[in-house]
C-alpha cells in the first residue's frame, strides 16, 4: 500500500493517532533470486519504527510497527502492523539485563578497590 492509504485505512479503524512514543527500530534486508532467470535478482530493504501509539478509538495504548519496504527498483509499500508487547520486552530483556549485571560488577569493584 502506499502512505496515504495505508494512514487512512489506519485512521478508519482506529481514530486518528493522539500520542506516538518510539520505543524501538530495526532494518533488513534480503534478496530473491527468480531461478528461471526471467526476473533475476530482487533486494528487499525493510525499516520498521516500534512505537507506543494512543488512538481517538482505543482506550489503552497499542504498540505497533511503521514498516518500510523498499526494492532496488525504486517501489516502496507501507505497512501499519499490532506489535505483541512482550515480543518487544523478550528483545530488549537481554541487553538490558547484561547492563545492568556490567554496571553491579563495575560499582562492586570499584567499592572493593577503595576499602583497601
Amino acid at each position: 500500500m502506499d502512505a496515504e492509504s495505508t494512514v487512512d485505512a489506519t485512521k478508519a479503524a482506529l481514530g486518528p493517532l493522539t500520542r506516538a512514543i518510539p520505543i524501538g527500530s530495526s532494518y533488513g534486508s534480503t534478496t530473491k533470486f527468480d531461478l528461471s532467470g526471467f526476473h533475476g535478482q530482487t533486494s528487499i530493504s525493510t525499516t520498521a519504527v516500534i512505537y507506543i501509539a494512543w488512538f481517538q478509538k482505543q482506550q489503552k495504548p497499542m504498540t505497533i510497527a511503521v514498516s518500510l519496504y523498499a526494492n532496488d527498483r525504486g517501489q516502496k509499500a507501507y505497512g501499519i502492523s499490532e506489535v505483541n508487547a512482550a515480543s518487544v520486552a523478550r528483545q530488549y530483556a537481554v541487553p538490558v539485563l547484561l547492563f545492568v549485571v556490567s554496571l553491579f560488577l563495575v560499582l562492586r569493584r570499584k567499592s572493593s578497590g577503595r576499602v583497601s
